[in-house]
């Protein structure tokens, strides 16, 4: 669990040959939902579609499923993760920089 104004960075660990294309994909707070692809928005969210998405200046409404989507030429795969972002409380003592979440996942 992560805290609104935090920034994380989820981590999708592909091994795969031919290399894979990894893109994340918003699922909400159901993961059967239909994929939203992540859009880089408001210098906010960053897919660097090597497997890390970032997400600075978090909002509760990040709360949800993320699902990373690999694929090559030989095949593809998916692994789901829910990422739930606590309000900000006001005892806070030492402000979280950065969290990171990791998938481990596997294209062959």
């Amino acid at each position: 669990m992560v805290t609104e104004t935090d920034s994380v960075i989820l981590t999708c660990q592909v091994s795969a040959y031919p290399e894979a294309e990894v893109n994340w994909f918003y699922l909400g707070s159901d993961p059967a939902n239909p994929d939203t692809p992540i859009n880089n928005r408001a210098d906010r969210i960053f897919d660097f579609h090597d497997g890390r998405l970032l997400i600075n200046n978090l909002k509760r409404n990040d709360t949800g499923f993320y699902k990373c989507y690999a694929s090559n030429s030989l095949g593809q795969d998916d692994a789901v993760m829910h990422l739930r972002v606590k309000g900000k409380t006001r005892r806070s003592n030492i402000p979280i920089l950065s969290t990171n979440l990791h998938i481990i996942l596997q294209v062959l």
